[in-house]
């Protein structure tokens, strides 16, 4: 299961490999394509499954990130299946992201600044942790009452 699916140009693997390593320090499940993809796994199929299975879709907006025919294809499926996008701008202004993205509030990282987005990537750590604890919690209150309704009919 993917908790952040991150989308960028190859040409920002280094910026992609940072963002990724910092979530992973704080326990969130990322999937970073250049290392997350495993000897013989076909590229479009187990891209497309972890983008599906992520909450958050985090695109670092670069000017070759917004020309690369294959992020604009991963946008589109970010789109498609409401996935919580964050785009991250760090060498272009908001207003020259792409589509539909320009109604999405960004992440302004053109001042470089590595705790903007620290702060970002933060509180998506936690939004996710919390949502992982409420889930349980549902689980475990489905579980509890269909045990007791199975006990009651005994």
């Amino acid at each position: 299961m993917t908790d952040v699916f991150i989308s960028y140009s190859t040409e920002d693997s280094k910026f992609a490999r940072w963002v990724h390593d910092r979530l992973v320090e704080d326990g969130v499940r990322v999937f970073l394509a250049e290392m997350s993809l495993k000897p013989g796994q076909t590229w479009d199929k187990t891209i497309l499954g972890n983008l599906k299975a992520a909450d958050y879709f985090l695109f670092l907006a670069s000017r070759k990130a917004c020309t690369s025919q294959y992020v604009n294809q991963e946008i589109g499926a970010a789109i498609s299946h409401n996935k919580r996008i964050i785009p991250v701008v760090w060498d272009m202004p908001s207003s020259d992201l792409p589509g539909f993205l320009k109604r999405v509030q960004a992440c302004d990282m053109r001042s470089k600044d590595p705790r903007a987005l620290m702060a970002v990537l933060g509180r998506v750590a936690r939004t996710i942790k919390r949502n992982k604890v409420v889930s349980a919690m549902v689980a475990g209150l489905i579980i509890a009452a269909l045990l007791w309704a199975f006990c009651r009919k005994k």
